[in-house]
């Protein structure tokens, strides 16, 4: 098998070939230690947010959008302690203290009452900045003619 990372190899046969193991054991690591959570609405497969602030290349009118994708991804790593208080062992292959009902139902009743609901604010922050963006777009053509988006500096 051959993982190709574009990152790590510019061209697909430069990557070297691995067994089956050696493939998708650091994937499976990624999933066991809870690094990598993928839930019904979100894949958020990253431990760490990725900026440590707002980006200072965006456009202001994204921050909302940023903020709330931020509680969003914040409130999933939340699930990270559901496992752990329901038995998870991150070192361990074996899982058989985990208590999978337990855990399915906290999981359910955390993704109710406290993801989704964030998750919605950001969808909605993001349906906001569109249609003000379409609106200003409307504007511009019909002041101007065509459509000029200063806040992606496109002329």
């Amino acid at each position: 098998m051959y993982v190709w990372d574009k990152n790590d190899y510019d061209v697909y046969f430069e990557a070297p070939p691995l067994s089956p193991r050696g493939a998708f054991q650091p994937l499976i690591d990624g999933f066991r230690s809870l690094n990598w959570l993928v839930t019904e609405t979100s894949g958020w497969l990253h431990t760490d947010w990725p900026w440590t602030e707002f980006p200072e290349d965006w456009p202001e009118s994204h921050r909302k959008e940023y903020e709330t994708d931020y509680d969003a991804w914040k409130a999933v790593r939340g699930l990270v302690d559901i496992y752990l208080e329901n038995g998870w062992n991150v070192n361990a292959v074996d899982q058989s203290a985990f208590r999978r009902e337990e855990f399915i139902e906290r999981r359910k009743q955390y993704m109710e009452t406290i993801v989704v609901p964030l998750e919605e604010v950001h969808r909605k922050a993001g349906e906001d900045r569109r249609a003000k963006e379409a609106a200003q777009n409307e504007l511009r053509k019909s002041l101007h003619g065509q459509s000029v988006n200063p806040a992606y500096r496109m002329f």
